[in-house]
């Protein structure tokens, strides 16, 4: 209820804006996940670290909001309950399906599921069958409607899992399809699927490439692009292939926030504004 008044001073919708982007910089920011889960790390010593950071970035309200957070909640689920914020300030909870499923809440379930695999090599599986799954989903636009919602309830989206999935699959890649299938309200599952892959691959401490070709890399390909990747983002890179035939040739590559674009198609349109601006100068 404290935050929730709190989110009544100070007016819901910016609120709402905030949190997101304090969630989007814990999701992303390992080492500020690994001091805020640190119960050696006093709650005011986490304060100021947020003072430091978001003080004047985000409005008092929501500091003030940040700061209880660090009071009330145990320290190793303190990340958890920021990613959640979003969630609380600005959806009402549905009595018949549960609080309804946003962006930081697929955050906290994935990260509480996955973080409990500690062979680092069962998550890669995981992750790969999660794309692998969604890729085979969105190519099928009629699937995609129904396990997003649209014209299904809960129920029969998870009972279209099981029948897809089979019962020898890993326990945790069906859980995390079920969830995904079992939002409160239309979401486009291909893009929680693809978010919660994401995220594994953020366990595991690589990033996901998402590598748009016009044709299939060739193995010695894809090892060159990636370590290509590797080395101007710093990180470690797995590749996720995407045909995407628009691009004619060559690559389109998105690290996280970052896009590489070495696609033909970017070429072309740069050589037409490059023609268009030569004609304009005549």
């Amino acid at each position: 209820m404290g935050v929730k008044f709190l989110a009544a001073q100070g007016g819901v919708t910016s609120l709402s804006s905030e949190m997101e982007q304090v969630s989007e910089l814990f999701d992303t920011q390992a080492t500020l996940r690994e001091v805020f889960s640190d119960p050696s790390i006093e709650a005011t010593a986490k304060q100021g670290i947020l003072r430091d950071l978001l003080g004047g970035v985000i409005s008092a309200y929501s500091l003030r909001i940040l700061f209880e957070a660090t009071e009330l909640e145990e320290p190793g689920r303190l990340a958890e309950a920021i990613a959640q914020l979003p969630g609380l300030l600005t959806h009402p909870i549905e009595e018949a399906t549960g609080a309804l499923t946003t962006t930081a809440r697929v955050r906290a379930f994935t990260r509480a599921l996955y973080s409990s695999i500690e062979d680092r090599g069962r998550l890669g599986e995981i992750e790969h069958k999660l794309y692998e799954f969604a890729d085979v989903v969105a190519t099928n636009s009629r699937l995609r409607r129904a396990l997003s919602g649209i014209g299904t309830v809960a129920d029969q989206r998870i009972g279209i899992i099981d029948d897809l999935v089979g019962a020898d699959s890993d326990k945790v890649f069906v859980e995390s399809l079920r969830f995904a299938a079992s939002a409160g309200r239309i979401r486009d599952f291909v893009e929680v699927t693809g978010l919660m892959a994401e995220i594994a691959a953020t366990l595991r401490r690589t990033r996901v490439a998402e590598v748009h070709v016009a044709r299939p890399l060739s193995e010695e390909d894809a090892s060159r692009i990636g370590a290509a990747l590797a080395a101007a983002s710093g990180l470690a890179v797995e590749i996720h292939q995407v045909i995407d035939e628009s691009v004619i040739g060559g690559v389109l590559a998105v690290v996280g926030d970052t896009v590489y674009d070495g696609s033909v198609r970017h070429r072309l349109d740069q050589l037409r504004s490059r023609l268009g601006m030569a004609t304009l100068a005549r």
